[in-house]
């Protein structure tokens, strides 16, 4: 059966329906408290390098998740056929 014939769970679902800044904005809060823990705690840094390496990992970690998301929501999704190449 192919990927597409089958319905995705509705976690994926809504992710997949958010806009692009959705996805960052989201993604930057997880991954910048997820960062900003484990630069606390694990790796014992100061809170003011915590907090930029925070922001700096989360940032990164957020745009590649975008990236993914657009992206194998592009495969799930068929092109609209009433659509141009330059619209």
């Amino acid at each position: 059966m192919p990927q597409s014939d089958r319905r995705q769970p509705w976690p994926i679902r809504w992710w997949e329906g958010l806009s692009p800044f959705w996805n960052l904005g989201l993604g930057l809060l997880v991954f910048g408290a997820l960062s900003l823990v484990a630069n606390l705690v694990a790796f014992n840094q100061p809170l003011l390098r915590s907090l930029l390496y925070a922001l700096i990992e989360g940032g990164v970690l957020s745009a590649l998740l975008a990236i993914a998301t657009q992206t194998e929501r592009g495969k799930r999704i068929p092109p609209d056929p009433h659509r141009g190449p330059d619209s």
